[in-house]
């Protein structure tokens, strides 16, 4: 498979980044809900590989739209798609993006404004705050459950174009020939 797109298939590069940057956001989506609920020495763990994964995901996010804009022989959206969904399409795809970012960014913003920067990576001696109450940590959870709605919904409509359309939209991200 060829690392480039083709106007029948993502390329090797696309598929890996997509496939690899949603796996990373649902461990990241299921860290951030259990570990508040974690024994200290596990909390500490947890926070920092969620963090460490949080800084990940914004590197894939950024190679990913570098390379969206220099990969130009990516499929097009399916013939016989209407105006709308031609437009729901391509916004979700953007906002999904925007909300990466967005997360990512409160996220640090959360880490530098609570403290929790010096406590997992900088050796501070202080415990992880029971409830982190600062102004990005509102905006992050918020950002983050938007982007697991709006993944079900894509999740949704690639199984809709699979199984209903039968245009091959899930199978053009799909490792493989």
């Amino acid at each position: 498979m060829s690392l480039r797109s083709s106007p029948a298939r993502y390329g090797s590069l696309a598929q890996g980044l997509h496939w690899l940057t949603a796996l990373l956001i649902v461990c990241l989506f299921v860290a951030g809900n259990v570990m508040d609920d974690l024994a200290a020495g596990q909390k500490l763990t947890v926070y920092r590989a969620h963090a460490v994964g949080g800084i990940t995901v914004l590197v894939l996010t950024l190679i990913r739209l570098v390379w969206r804009f220099m990969d130009r022989d990516r499929p097009e959206l399916p013939a016989g798609m209407s105006g709308p969904m031609r437009f729901a399409a391509r916004g979700a795809h953007w906002l999904i993006y925007l909300l990466m970012l967005a997360i990512t960014g409160s996220g640090i913003a959360t880490l530098i404004m609570s403290g929790l920067g010096e406590i997992l990576f900088m050796g501070a001696g202080r415990p992880i705050p029971d409830r982190i109450d600062v102004p990005p940590m509102d905006a992050h959870e918020l950002f983050a459950t938007l982007l697991m709605w709006l993944l079900f919904l894509h999740i949704a409509a690639a199984l809709y174009h699979h199984y209903f359309r039968k245009d091959g939209v899930l199978r053009r991200m799909m490792p493989g020939r």
